[in-house]
């Protein structure tokens, strides 16, 4: 028989797995052990998981994600507080009264701040009808947030703009995926770097390049403390684009190494370091 280890933490990610577990559940073949944790456990949030009892699935395991000081509320006015002071660094602290709810889509946030916004239906920011849309735009600078792997192909990129990103690693040194777990094991920090982007994988001449103190609990650094640093650098950025300040003082970006979706195991002894 094959076991699944299957761990969720949300509500968001539970919605994901329950068809895959009712799944497992008709086969003779497969097993599975469910670990639950994060907002799961918190009262705020409804104990959901009593919800994951009540569906009929049996928990292997289960543990508290957040620290008894943090604030776990979706809205959380703390979370970021709390980094600033765990980490002593004064680039959070003008950031500690933000609201950020991980659980929002990014239309339900913009709603929420009352920014006009446009929504396109396409696949891929290369699409024909993304590009004529992107050419009808004044601004010269345009901010790209996408998945993980899209690089930006020659017609998109021949359209006399330029595209901005914020990677979450230090470059030149981290380029890649889950950068921030790397670093972290080889000199204990994090770190998030605004380039201006070419087809290269993060290879755009960088404008701002940051390092930051890890967090306590390192198991929020995907949903809260790397979205806060890019955000951080990206608002840097975008002040010193008003400055006239950035594209002379660029950095060069052709050092550095390339790293890949780091490995469970590896992702694990980061946290734990």
């Amino acid at each position: 028989m094959r076991k699944i280890f299957i761990i969720t933490e949300r509500r968001a990610d539970y919605s994901r797995f329950q068809p895959i577990l009712d799944l497992i559940k008709q086969d003779d073949n497969l097993d599975y052990d469910l670990v639950v944790t994060g907002l799961h456990l918190k009262e705020e949030h409804g104990n959901t998981i009593d919800e994951i009892i009540a569906d009929g699935f049996k928990i292997f395991s289960k543990f508290e994600m957040f620290l008894e000081d943090e604030d776990t509320e979706g809205s959380n006015n703390n979370l970021l507080g709390n980094f600033s002071k765990s980490t002593n660094n004064e680039s959070y602290k003008k950031f500690e009264n933000f609201s950020f709810n991980p659980e929002f889509s990014v239309f339900q946030s913009l709603k929420s701040y009352k920014i006009n916004f446009e929504s396109i239906n396409a696949k891929s920011v290369n699409e024909k009808n993304v590009i004529i849309k992107l050419k009808d735009f004044k601004e010269k600078f345009l901010v790209y947030s996408g998945f993980g792997g899209i690089i930006l192909k020659k017609e998109v990129l021949s359209i006399d703009k330029k595209f901005i990103h914020v990677h979450g690693g230090f470059l030149p040194n981290y380029k890649g995926s889950t950068c921030n777990y790397y670093s972290i094991i080889k000199s204990n920090f994090i770190g998030a770097a605004s380039i201006i982007m070419n087809e290269k994988i993060d290879g755009g001449p960088v404008l701002i390049t940051k390092k930051f103190k890890t967090p306590k609990n390192k198991l929020l650094i995907d949903h809260y403390y790397d979205p806060l640093i890019r955000a951080i650098v990206l608002l840097e950025t975008i002040k010193n684009l008003l400055k006239n300040k950035i594209i002379r003082n660029s950095i060069n970006n052709k050092e550095g190494d390339m790293y890949y979706v780091i490995h469970p195991v590896l992702k694990h002894i980061s946290i734990l370091k």
